[in-house]
């Protein structure tokens, strides 16, 4: 069984090191939820969705609810290419979440930004594909409505229906791509993966004799005595 924190990350330069945690980013860790989900909303907002749609499904029309989820990913993928065909549009920029249900089965949540979908037409669609008309759209215009739309629909945690995806996109929902995040030192002469927890690498350091001092991000950086102690640019 893994740990949240329990692998961190080591490099050298030359005689000192910089180590960092690594976080589990599983889910299922109270911890590492929490940030996934803040990232998610986030990551929601800035696709600046103006169309709000859910997707359900009858109980009947799947053996299980995690055979439900990869029917309404299915229905949605056939949906969006019907969509763009209708309207003339060569993409359909869309984020989809998964929530559980309170019966235990899958509702399938869709933030999208393109032009208005009638209801009407999205529950013929979904009565076609998978006998489950019900179906919801909503229109929603100006950051403060999206910001709680975002909020709403993902900020519980995403539900994972067997090998179903807890949530996906296209990949041109995002107006602002994702930035690469920049390495906060020079490249390093070597880095190594570490199976052990950060104060288990600060006593085995300071035992090695050399000095310990923590950095901005969670990091600490390693020296020998009479260096000067401050992080390679």
């Amino acid at each position: 069984m893994a740990y949240c924190n329990e692998h961190i990350l080591v490099k050298a330069f030359g005689p000192s090191h910089v180590a960092a945690t690594l976080p589990c980013n599983a889910w299922s860790c109270p911890e590492c939820a929490a940030v996934r989900r803040g990232k998610l909303i986030r990551d929601a907002k800035r696709g600046r969705p103006r169309l709000f749609i859910t997707l359900t499904l009858r109980p009947s029309s799947a053996s299980s609810p995690a055979a439900g989820a990869r029917i309404l990913a299915r229905c949605w993928r056939i949906i969006r290419k019907r969509a763009m065909r209708r309207h003339g549009r060569k993409t359909l920029p869309f984020l989809a979440v998964f929530e559980q249900h309170k019966s235990g089965w899958p509702h399938l949540h869709l933030l999208a930004r393109t032009g208005y979908l009638s209801q009407k037409w999205l529950s013929e669609q979904m009565n076609q594909l998978a006998d489950s008309p019900v179906c919801y759209v909503t229109l929603v215009k100006g950051a403060d409505k999206i910001a709680h739309y975002c909020a709403k629909y993902v900020g519980k945690q995403p539900f994972h229906f067997g090998t179903a995806k807890r949530y996906w996109s296209s990949r041109d929902y995002y107006v602002v791509p994702p930035s690469n995040r920049r390495a906060s030192y020079a490249e390093p002469d070597s880095v190594t993966y570490v199976r052990q927890t950060m104060f288990a690498w600060i006593r085995g350091m300071m035992r090695a004799g050399l000095t310990v001092t923590p950095l901005a991000g969670g990091h600490y950086l390693a020296y020998p005595p009479g260096t000067s102690g401050q992080a390679p640019p």
